[in-house]
């Protein structure tokens, strides 16, 4: 209970230290607003309440705090239509490293084609707005806190005249507050303006917070996002919740957001295809205005490139009944709180026709980093998995202080 304590005051403490400094300008309008199109399909579906998301590359345009989480390499490409002329793509890449994990999102806004006059007699067809973000980021993790950093670069040019350029930085933290809870903190887009000749306005400011809540786990998890970004330039709460339902490969999605006196719903669906998913939102205001988003996400190396997290794999339904560990020299499978006749008794080394070691997960682990520390390479994660079956029910899911068995 202390812990969570502590770490819900460390939250509040991120927005207090940068709040002031981000209202400095009293209220306003923000420039810039490449920087909050949404990062992905599955974001726009669920009302963008992306803050304490988890395993999941796009949650770097919300919290940078979220590469700290990434259990796998992960790429992501999307492409959205607007109502008129205009279109937005965006590619996003990140991996895990050994004590933290990077991210690099790189987005193209085109505001589509209009026609304008320079000397009142003659005509030209132009570009009204192109911007082009470039965004870096990396998180690290110290004990069960991931915190991150994104360092961003945007340059805008409007009609094909006049051009500007403006630097920004985000900061977050990402934390486990108990086994069904995350909490979420960031500020965004702390930086200079972005000027066009004389004139320049601030870019869009936020400080948020958000819970993710894992309601059900197993073959259908269900979770409920919880997101309050305040707009510091126009000194507005914009809440946002999202629920996203989990049955085997499919994934079923809905979201709120407020924005002013605007109520936003929006509804998606994804689609796991091996390591590939491929995402769908579709977003709805009052005014009957509508977006679609497309996205195609990659996950690639390490344990975690299995399945994002709303596509666990169902439990197996035939498992090793009433299995005990015996190793080689000791009786310690007594230690793991199994009971089994002696008939049924099998080794590790039975199993997999080699001798076994001990190991106890640590906070931080992966089945991939064990790997690599006893074996130099990640990718024999699986030979580790097989020794474990009777343990481990997903290969993602390590709980710290748990006893596994190490095949030599």
């Amino acid at each position: 209970m202390k812990k969570t304590f502590f770490k819900l005051i460390l939250l509040g403490g991120l927005s207090l230290v940068f709040t002031p400094f981000l209202q400095a300008k009293g209220a306003g309008t923000s420039a810039g607003l490449t920087l909050i199109e949404a990062s992905g399909a599955r974001a726009a579906a669920l009302g963008e309440a992306f803050s304490a998301m988890a395993n999941e590359l796009c949650a770097m345009n919300y919290n940078p705090a979220s590469l700290g989480t990434l259990k796998s390499g992960q790429a992501s490409f999307l492409y959205q239509k607007g109502m008129v002329d205009d279109s937005f793509g965006q590619f996003i890449i990140g991996s895990p490293l050994n004590r933290g994990a990077w991210g690099l999102q790189v987005g193209y806004y085109n505001g589509g084609s209009m026609d304008v006059s320079y000397d009142g007699l003659t005509s030209q067809n132009v570009n009204s707005q192109t911007d082009l973000m470039v965004s870096l980021g990396y998180g690290w993790n110290v004990s069960k806190t991931s915190w991150g950093m994104n360092l961003k670069y945007l340059s805008s040019e409007l009609i094909e005249q006049e051009k500007a350029q403006a630097y920004a930085v985000d900061l977050g933290l990402n934390v486990p507050a108990g086994s069904r809870v995350r909490l979420g903190g960031a500020v965004q887009n702390i930086g200079t303006e972005l000027k066009y000749v004389e004139e320049g306005d601030p870019l869009p400011r936020i400080a948020r917070a958000g819970m993710s809540i894992n309601i059900l786990k197993g073959a259908s998890p269900l979770t409920l996002l919880l997101d309050a970004p305040y707009f510091l330039n126009e000194q507005e709460m914009r809440p946002a919740v999202g629920l996203e339902l989990g049955i085997s490969v499919l994934a079923i999605r809905g979201g709120y957001r407020k924005v002013g006196e605007t109520n936003e719903f929006s509804i998606g669906t994804g689609f796991l295809l091996g390591r590939t998913s491929f995402d769908y939102s579709f977003g709805m205001m009052q005014d009957m205005e509508s977006q679609q988003k497309v996205s195609l996400s990659m996950r690639f190396g390490g344990a975690g490139s299995q399945a994002p997290e709303f596509a666990k794999k169902k439990k197996q339904e035939k498992k090793e009944k009433d299995t005990i560990v015996v190793l080689p020299v000791r009786k310690t499978l007594g230690s793991f709180g199994r009971t089994a006749p002696a008939s049924s008794q099998k080794t590790a080394s039975q199993r997999t026709g080699k001798a076994t070691r001990v190991y106890y997960v640590k906070p931080g682990d992966s089945l991939g980093k064990i790997s690599s520390k006893y074996y130099g390479r990640s990718d024999m994660w699986s030979t580790i998995y097989n020794a474990n079956r009777h343990l481990i029910d997903d290969p993602r899911d390590l709980e710290p202080g748990q006893k596994i068995l190490i095949p030599r």
